[in-house]
């Protein structure tokens, strides 16, 4: 989409260009449209060769020398958002084109499957399950009862006090072999991307997985875990009951996040973690039996 199409020319400094996402100052996807507040977040989309159109205000965009697009906004977040709305209402965002449901798919009468969704072979979805739009389930996925795949996750929207309702232009993909057990819930992106949980990988009763997040193979997440939007997770990990991750967090192949841990910052591959907040597990038996004493 050309950035003209929504905002006016006198807006818009340097080249009229296209873009075909919206996302954070650090996005992963070409043609960006983000937005920034502050003198961080600028540098930090400028730097990105992701980042195409960047919104902001009239006083940081004086601080600043740059061949990208900028687009002069009293209110950027808000912009941005607007932004983000036009595109999904005029179906610039289409993460599945065209839905199909496998005949050898066993689906309960009772579940609920929105348009736009892919069911392969194999999968079976049990009682009161939710598939919403922009869903694929690949080939063997399990989905217990009252699962919900594919939820409107919370967004932190609040401008000037105002609580913008932002489109959901994501989808998520459940790669061969997952299991989702029941009242289990992974969230769906505001952003044109997929939340996606990796082959063979088990998420089990009363899971929250945010929106955006990236789950490896053969990970295993415990009952009432906790991740926040955008944790991403290796291959081979195990989280334990009750874990909660912080927003945006990378843990490494076959890190054990054992039980009740709240964990803050990365987590090194083959690490085990323990405690709120969590850090090293031998570390925390020390600290625990000089305490005993």
């Amino acid at each position: 989409m050309q950035i003209s199409n929504f905002f006016s020319n006198q807006k818009i400094i340097n080249a009229d260009v296209q873009v075909k996402v919206t996302h954070y100052a650090d996005s992963s996807h070409p043609l960006t449209a983000t937005f920034a507040e502050n003198e961080y977040y600028l540098n930090q989309a400028l730097a990105n060769p992701n980042v195409e159109v960047v919104i902001t205000n009239e006083s940081l965009m004086g601080l600043v020398e740059t061949k990208k697009t900028l687009v002069i906004s009293e209110a950027p977040k808000k912009s941005f958002f607007e932004l983000h709305n036009y595109m999904f209402n005029n179906g610039f965002f289409n993460l599945i084109e065209n839905g199909s449901i496998s005949k050898e798919a066993i689906i309960s009468k009772t579940a609920v499957i929105k348009d736009n969704v892919i069911i392969e072979d194999g999968v079976v979805i049990e009682d009161y399950a939710v598939i919403e739009s922009n869903t694929h389930l690949k080939k063997g996925v399990y989905v217990g009862p009252h699962a919900v795949i594919g939820a409107r996750g919370m967004h932190n929207t609040f401008i000037n006090g105002e609580c913008i309702w932002v489109k959901d232009a994501g989808g998520v993909i459940i790669e061969s072999g997952v299991q989702v057990l029941a009242h289990a819930t992974i969230q769906k992106s505001y952003f044109y991307e997929p939340t996606i949980i990796g082959k063979a990988s088990i998420v089990s009763v009363h899971c929250n997985i945010g929106h955006g997040c990236k789950i490896g193979q053969k990970t295993m997440i415990a009952g009432h875990a906790q991740l926040a939007g955008y944790t991403s997770v290796g291959n081979n990990v195990w989280i334990g009951p009750a874990v909660t991750t912080a927003h945006g967090i990378t843990v490494g192949d076959k890190a054990e996040l054992l039980v009740g841990s709240v964990v803050i910052n990365d987590i090194a591959e083959a690490t085990k973690v323990s405690g709120n907040f969590a850090m090293s597990h031998r570390k925390n038996l020390r600290k625990y039996t000089k305490e005993s004493k």
